[in-house]
C-alpha cells in the first residue's frame, strides 16, 4: 500500500507482540483507499540492531539484575586493598547452560545480593580469561574464586550452585578472611 505524504497514521494498539497495527486513514488527498489495515515494525532494521546491541551488551556486562560486575580483576584487587573488601569472581561463558541457568535465578536473588553485599564482584568472561583459569586450577564455567584484596586467593568453587550453595560459598569466604 502507497503511504504518500497525504496520508496521515492513526496507531492503535495491536495484537501483535512487537510491533503496532496502523491504520491509515484519509488525508487531505482524500484518497478512497482510506482505512486499510498494514503492519509497520515499531523500529526500523537499524534501530533494531542498535537494542540487540544493547541488550547482548547488557548481558555481557552483567545481565539485567541488580550485581554491578566489573569486568577486570586487577582493578578489582586494587579497589579491594585500599577499601578491605573481598574480591569474589565469577568465571561465566554465555555458550554454558549452568551460567545461563545461574544468570536466570541466582544472581536475580534479592537475598544472593544481599549476601555479596561487601564484595567486589568480577565477572570473566572464560573466552578470555584462560590464564586465569589456569591459574587457579578451573576448568570449566561456571566457577568462583574469592580473593583479598592483598590478591590472596581463598576459595575456588567450580560447577553449577543454586541460591543456598552460591550463599555458602560467599559466606565461607567471607569468614576465612
Amino acid at each position: 500500500m502507497n503511504q504518500g505524504s497525504g496520508f496521515r497514521s492513526k496507531i492503535r494498539r495491536g495484537g501483535v507482540q512487537g510491533s503496532v497495527r496502523c491504520r491509515l486513514e484519509a488525508g487531505a488527498t482524500g484518497r478512497q483507499d482510506a482505512g486499510a489495515t498494514t503492519h509497520h515494525s515499531l523500529l526500523t532494521t537499524h534501530q533494531r540492531a542498535g537494542v540487540l546491541g544493547l541488550v547482548l551488551c547488557a548481558g555481557l556486562l552483567g545481565g539485567c539484575n541488580e550485581i554491578l560486575w566489573r569486568p577486570d580483576l586487577q582493578g578489582a584487587l586494587e579497589q579491594a586493598k585500599s577499601d578491605g573488601r573481598l574480591v569474589l569472581v565469577y568465571y561465566w561463558s554465555p555458550m554454558s547452560r549452568d551460567c545461563l541457568k545461574m544468570d536466570g535465578s541466582v544472581f536475580r536473588s534479592k537475598d544472593v545480593i544481599h549476601t555479596m553485599a561487601g564484595t567486589i564482584p568480577v565477572r570473566l568472561m572464560s573466552s578470555f580469561h584462560h590464564e586465569w583459569a589456569r591459574q587457579v586450577g578451573v576448568s570449566k564455567a561456571p566457577a568462583f574464586a574469592m580473593y583479598r584484596g592483598d590478591g590472596q586467593l581463598l576459595r575456588v568453587r567450580e560447577g553449577l550452585l543454586d541460591e543456598g550453595r552460591f550463599r555458602a560459598f560467599v559466606v565461607s569466604g567471607k569468614l576465612s578472611d
